[in-house]
């Protein structure tokens, strides 16, 4: 009776431990997977963000030229005109 309960005991621990190593690595691959993840998405915000404030900074430099060819067009008027 004592070898069996020692065997029982023994496979009880050896199941408990097996559970426990599977459901360690299990954690693991989950927490691998949503740090890749979370990488991935805050790689594809930056680039973003990065992309869209390329764009704005493009259009405010678009803008800018368009007044300051507007302003110089204008300057031209006036003095043509007050030549005249």
């Amino acid at each position: 009776m004592r070898n069996s309960n020692v065997a029982d005991f023994i496979d009880m621990r050896s199941s408990n431990v097996a559970d426990y190593i599977d459901m360690r690595s299990s954690n693991v691959a989950d927490l691998a997977n949503m740090r890749s993840s979370n990488v991935a998405d805050f790689i594809d915000m930056r680039s973003s963000n990065v992309t869209g404030l390329a764009d704005m900074r493009s259009s405010n430099v678009a803008d800018f030229l368009d007044m300051r060819s507007s302003n110089v067009t204008d300057f031209i008027d006036i003095r043509s005109s007050n030549v005249r």
